[in-house]
């Protein structure tokens, strides 16, 4: 069914048709609207070259004030829905204006999905949008039938969502949404694409969906810990709902660790400075770890391989060998990672293993030459040595520990020197170490 034009405000309607219209033209998704004078350009206008529409501030104001008042007025009718989960023939449902999606009875549900679908390209930020439209389709999806009309929907709303995210990457509303509309999606697939493949194959399917949109968050802007966290959310949440036969989440296989980490390093690659790769990777050894026997402590050549692979080692090696050029920064993040895998080292073995993991770091800084590199520069020679100070403050917690303390130090003073030299850290004020007994 077509739904009733006449029943939306005027120049919200006006622009979305052209906004739709549009969409439907391109190839690609058109960019965000951008704001200008009312001396640029009247209403609005679309640039072909540039791929974006331009719109006045002012009409902006008018259609945002519009929206305003459908909204409130839909509140103020807005009754809750029927529990019951009932098949819908789809000749009842009225056309959207974007999208031309049949979803909704009701012309005022209609109506108002397609305002806020507007209020996503003209305010992004807007609160109205975002829990208003998760209400939306919760009602929706609880409803049987349709499914390759949702599956077209959802896989235009993930689109959609994603391009929100594009122009307003900070807006925690919006990651919140991304998640629950990918659920929603993989779980529509599992029960079709996925019936026919693998844990392997479905853990694959999932990163590599995911992986250019990902690039993007964290090309775009540094650091980007909602990116970040939307990585560790496909990881621990997502794929191990779709991957399990029940509602219980099995913890992962080796082999299957092993190939989120590789998807993880490609993505840490492009930008070697982002702690929130590292943290990915020190949960993702920790879930490694934790996939090997339990019943006693593991040898400390087992726990150190599973920690520092060959693919880790070597982008580790790669990103050093780039430290005297734009990459220095990746030094502090690097500190950081072997700290916390440190700690996941010793907890692994037992007691009397961990002067050789103490040596195995040691043996590794040297290997690196980032001793003599660090050197050049007091604020990362400062670093190092806080980085040596906290390991052993941790490793003299140990009953064990505490009678050979000395070794540690012996060790540490005898491989790299310049640690402790005119280092307040290691000593106390008569000069004896810290730490001691």
């Amino acid at each position: 069914m077509i739904v009733d034009l006449e029943l939306y405000p005027k120049q919200s309607l006006r622009l979305l048709l052209f906004i739709n219209e549009q969409e439907k033209q391109s190839k690609k998704s058109t960019k965000f609207l951008e704001y200008c004078n009312e001396e640029e350009v009247k209403e609005f206008q679309y640039l072909d070259e540039e791929d974006r529409i331009i719109i006045s501030e002012s009409f902006r104001e008018v259609v945002r004030a519009e929206i305003r008042e459908y909204i409130d007025l839909y509140m103020e009718q807005y009754q809750e829905p029927l529990n019951d989960k009932e098949a819908l023939d789809i000749n009842e449902k009225q056309y959207t204006v974007y999208g031309n999606f049949q979803l909704f009875n009701e012309q005022k549900d209609t109506i108002l999905w397609d305002l806020l679908t507007l209020l996503i390209y003209l305010d992004s930020m807007n609160p109205q949008i975002w829990d208003r439209r998760a209400v939306l389709i919760g009602e929706l999806l609880q409803r049987i039938g349709l499914e390759s009309e949702y599956m077209r929907f959802l896989s235009s709303e993930l689109n959609l969502t994603k391009l929100a995210l594009c122009h307003t990457f900070k807006y925690g509303e919006i990651w919140s949404y991304l998640e629950y509309i990918l659920t929603e999606y993989y779980e529509r697939i599992k029960g079709n694409e996925f019936k026919s493949l693998n844990n392997d194959e479905i853990i694959n399917y999932v990163l590599k969906d995911n992986f250019e949109f990902i690039c993007l968050q964290i090309d775009s802007y540094e650091h980007n810990y909602h990116a970040w966290s939307l990585v560790n959310w496909l990881i621990y949440e997502l794929i191990p709902t779709i991957i399990s036969s029940d509602d219980s989440n099995k913890p992962y296989k080796y082999n299957e660790i092993r190939m989120i980490e590789s998807w993880v390093i490609k993505l840490l690659q492009r930008h070697p400075s982002h702690y929130g790769g590292y943290h990915a990777l020190v949960n993702l050894n920790e879930s490694k770890i934790n996939s090997q026997s339990k019943s006693n402590k593991l040898e400390v050549c087992t726990v150190i391989g599973l920690v520092y692979p060959e693919e880790i080692i070597n982008m580790l090696r790669v990103i050093i060998e780039c430290f005297d050029h734009h990459l220095i920064n990746c030094f502090s993040v690097i500190l950081g990672f072997r700290y916390a895998n440190f700690m996941l080292l010793i907890d692994s073995v037992d007691e009397r293993s961990h002067l050789e993991i103490f040596e195995n770091e040691i043996m590794w800084f040297q290997k690196q030459d980032l001793v003599e590199k660090m050197s050049k520069s007091p604020k990362h020679l400062e670093e190092l040595r806080e980085h040596f100070y906290s390991i052993l403050s941790e490793i003299s917690s140990y009953n064990y520990n505490k009678s050979i303390i000395q070794k540690f130090y012996d060790l540490l003073d005898s491989e790299i020197q310049i640690i402790r030299q005119e280092s307040t850290l290691f000593y106390n004020s008569d000069c004896s170490y810290k730490g001691l007994v």
